[in-house]
């Protein structure tokens, strides 16, 4: 999910730390973080942290939410970085883990791709294209804003 996503902003707007904290908590979110500047900061709560948009205070309770309950939950959470990126930010989370992009990306689609859903009929459907799709959108989307 992108925090900075007009629709999703709609969503959030009447309740977002329990609306951010049952997408968290649901078994069949995958999270996954961008290794930056950005995400650390928010994680130390640090001072550093340059005002891009009013969700800061959102991105700090769910990186903090998510410290707390996913930190070492490899089947729920990944950490990516760009392979260019010398930052070696965000180490207490899925410390043994990081996807390298371009270089990982089969390896992180098909982490992803792993989570498939039933349909109201009990049919086995799979989200994986969605998935991939949405994924290659965030990652798009992120280099533009954050480069």
């Amino acid at each position: 999910m992108d925090l900075s996503d007009d629709l999703l902003q709609e969503e959030l707007v009447s309740s977002p730390e329990t609306w951010i904290t049952d997408k968290l908590e649901d078994p069949n979110t995958k999270v996954v973080i961008v290794n930056s500047d950005l995400a650390n900061n928010c994680l130390k709560n640090s001072d550093e942290i340059i005002q891009k948009d009013d969700m800061n205070d959102l991105r700090i309770f769910s990186l903090k939410h998510i410290h707390m309950r996913l930190a070492t939950n490899y089947r729920r959470l990944a950490v990516i970085q760009y392979r260019l990126d010398k930052s070696s930010s965000l180490l207490s989370l899925v410390p043994h883990t990081r996807h390298l992009l371009p270089d990982h990306l089969p390896e992180l689609q098909a982490w992803l791709a792993e989570t498939q859903g039933w349909d109201d009929n009990d049919n086995m459907e799979s989200t994986r294209e969605q998935t991939l799709r949405d994924l290659k959108a965030a990652v798009q989307k992120y280099t533009s804003v954050y480069k």
